[in-house]
């Protein structure tokens, strides 16, 4: 008897496959194969490429920790082709990339088309031999710039920045507009492409260094130097994939293939932006005058393999290039493919030299050519102006502050300053209300992140509105220079950055303008002084911590970020607590109902307009502070003097005797010099 044939098991409708019921699909009840988990945070995507995107861009990189064996390889191989040295690295942290499948795909499928193209054209020559094997895969050192906290504090995610080059290349690779992609062959060739005073330079835009670990397709190698046309002729030439840089290859003609002395060249140029796939992030900076460091060549936690050091205690090149192959080899749950099984041992002796190098024609900062003025100007227009709108609204607000507490003799600084933020508070809440701005939803965790910061600058803005009450405006603007000079000694201690020596001479004039104009003005208040001394402190404190409260700030919202609108409303909203419980402890609270000139409507109309400059003042410190640095944003701030000065001492009608207007004109043009020693 023939059985009767089974039910048919093809659903017209998706079905779970743990489950012989079927069901229609429904799309507010996704079925669990409509569901894609992330396995890093456990988020839930309804569409594979959502997950992907979501874990090309938060779950981009990993740091490696101390011990793990990768770590030490990269860490070695580093250092080893570190040449100078006395300009040492320093490096801060290792990390490795999470390369998406499709990129992954895309490199491999780039290798198949080498091999093919290499066979073709020359299977019967010995040169071609590694192209036809695995394409000629190399490893390079490229050097680039970030401007981000990319693996800071467990940080996996990338930012969207559009000069963050390192996030840029992680998450959208090398654009295919370059006519090639430059890699060299040791760390410090590379690390030398990236001018030395870049991250000065760039400091308003926080800019540091870092060096990739990229794999590299080079395929058939031919020479710059003996090309007609140049470079451009190589890459139309069907037979090259890649060049050696001029002057690297001499000796050797072109058509020299994968077999050329590739070993002994520095600069590599491929033309395909898939060729080239990066593994890791070396984040570091570069130290001189340093001591000759001592290589620690010890792989520690890596008993099992007793091959990665030698019987003398010092790691060979070829040892260290074994151990990054082992390495690579074990990531086979990124989809790394092995290569040491088709990398002769006799080859091995260059890998350590193919390692890395900075593109200079793509996402990095320094630009060189003809374009690099227009690049520059770009990227210094945005401090300009919102530096100048930081100056306007500073001064503005001084002027009002300084007439609402001295020509209305008003003695609530407190209550002042509680006003404004409570008018600055509604006027953005209102705003985001009505779509006008965009606000991030403030959150429990984002508040305590933000409170240090909030207590600093409630400290800040209270110690100013007393300082400005004893103190004449121009004697306020030259005792500001002392915050410049606390803020630079914070910058070097804190975040170990180094000013030139036009700087620190800047600064010495700078205390001696303090010192004697405070020696010389007719209306000395130690009161008015210990306030501002004080003032001081605090802001310098506040420039110093706000930096690194707004990045660890963005990661505790929904969105990932934190514009200036948000960063505006916490900083005022959380002021007003502090603001009642400081009326209450000095009792204003008292003296602001029973004084007379609240009554005065001019004087609602004075503090009010402080108040919306309370906001601009805000909106602009912090749009101004995000693309500058601290010493930069302090600077800024105080050569807002020169026109403030000249205002104080003629409305106010301050009483001037010569030695004093020296000092404040020495105090001047010290700002100034401090602003020129800064720029160069």
């Amino acid at each position: 008897m023939v059985p009767p044939p089974p039910p048919d098991q093809s659903p017209t409708s998706k079905s779970c496959p743990e489950s012989d019921i079927l069901v229609d699909h429904d799309p507010f009840f996704p079925l669990r194969n409509d569901i894609f988990p992330c396995t890093a945070c456990g988020e839930i995507f309804q569409k594979p490429h959502l997950l992907e995107q979501h874990q090309a861009v938060k779950h981009a990189v990993s740091e490696l920790l101390d011990g793990d064996s990768g770590k030490n390889i990269v860490n070695i191989i580093f250092k080893t082709g570190w040449s100078n040295k006395e300009k040492n690295p320093e490096i801060i942290r290792i990390l490795k990339i999470h390369n998406s499948p499709k990129v992954l795909s895309r490199f491999e499928e780039y290798r198949e088309v080498v091999k093919a193209k290499a066979a073709r054209n020359g299977a019967v020559r010995r040169r071609d031999e590694r192209c036809i094997a695995d394409g000629n895969e190399l490893l390079r050192f490229y050097c680039s710039t970030f401007c981000c906290e990319l693996g800071h504090s467990g940080n996996s995610s990338i930012c969207t920045h559009q000069y963050c080059s390192v996030c840029g290349i992680i998450k959208s690779g090398f654009s295919p507009k370059l006519d090639g992609i430059c890699t060299l062959s040791s760390s410090w060739k590379a690390n030398a492409v990236v001018p030395e005073e870049v991250e000065q330079e760039f400091g308003f835009m926080n800019v540091k260094r870092a060096m990739l670990v990229c794999r590299v397709i080079a395929g058939r190698v031919g020479f710059e130097g003996d090309v007609e046309d140049d470079m451009a002729a190589a890459k139309e030439d069907g037979g090259f994939d890649s060049v050696v840089g001029r002057g690297c290859g001499s000796g050797v003609g072109i058509g020299s293939g994968a077999h050329s002395r590739l070993d002994d060249n520095d600069e590599l140029l491929v033309f395909n932006p898939r060729a080239v796939l990066p593994c890791f992030v070396i984040v570091y900076t570069v130290w001189a005058d340093m001591s000759e460091f001592k290589l620690d060549v010890a792989i520690c936690g890596d008993s099992e393999e007793p091959e990665s050091s030698s019987s003398n205690g010092n790691v060979t090149l070829t040892e260290i290039n074994n151990g990054l192959y082992r390495m690579l080899n074990g990531i086979q749950k990124q989809g790394y493919r092995a290569i040491s099984n088709i990398v002769p041992n006799s080859e091995s002796r260059g890998l350590s030299d193919r390692f890395f190098r900075v593109n200079r024609s793509t996402f990095s900062l320094p630009v060189y050519g003809v374009g690099k003025r227009e690049h520059q100007s770009r990227l210094k227009s945005g401090p300009l102006v919102s530096g100048t709108a930081y100056c306007i609204s500073s001064c503005s607000m001084i002027l009002l502050n300084k007439i609402v507490l001295s020509s209305y003799n008003f003695n609530a600084g407190i209550s002042l300053m509680f006003y404004q933020n409570l008018i600055s508070t509604l006027v953005v809440v209102v705003f985001g209300f009505f779509g006008a701005v965009s606000v991030e939803k403030l959150n429990w965790k984002l508040i305590k992140i933000w409170m240090p910061a909030n207590i600093i600058f409630v400290g800040m803005l209270v110690s100013g509105m007393y300082s400005l009450k004893y103190i004449n405006i121009a004697m306020v603007t030259v005792l500001k220079n002392v915050t410049n000079i606390l803020t630079a000694i914070g910058e070097l201690y804190i975040f170990r950055k180094h000013q030139n020596q036009k700087v620190w001479t800047a600064m010495l004039l700078m205390i001696i303008s303090a010192i004697s104009g405070g020696v010389t003005d007719l209306s000395f208040d130690s009161t008015g002084y210990a306030w501002q001394i004080m003032n001081c402190a605090l802001t310098a404190s506040y420039s110093l911590t706000l930096r690194h409260v707004m990045d660890k700030a963005k990661q505790a919202t929904r969105s990932g970020s934190l514009n200036e609108i948000s960063m505006v409303l916490l900083n005022n909203l959380l002021s007003l607590p502090f603001a009642i419980f400081l009326i209450l402890i000095f009792d204003e609270w008292n003296y602001v109902m029973n004084v007379d000139v609240i009554k005065l409507p001019m004087f609602w109309v004075v503090a009010t307009a402080s108040g919306f400059l309370g906001l601009a003042i805000s909106f602009t410190s912090m749009w101004f502070l995000k693309q500058t640095g601290p010493t930069t944003y302090s600077l800024v701030g105080s050569l807002n003097k020169i026109p403030i000065s000249l205002a104080g001492l003629v409305l106010f009608k301050v009483p001037l005797s010569v030695p004093n207007m020296f000092s404040i004109l020495f105090g001047l043009f010290a700002g100034i010099f401090f602003a020129r020693a800064k720029m160069s």
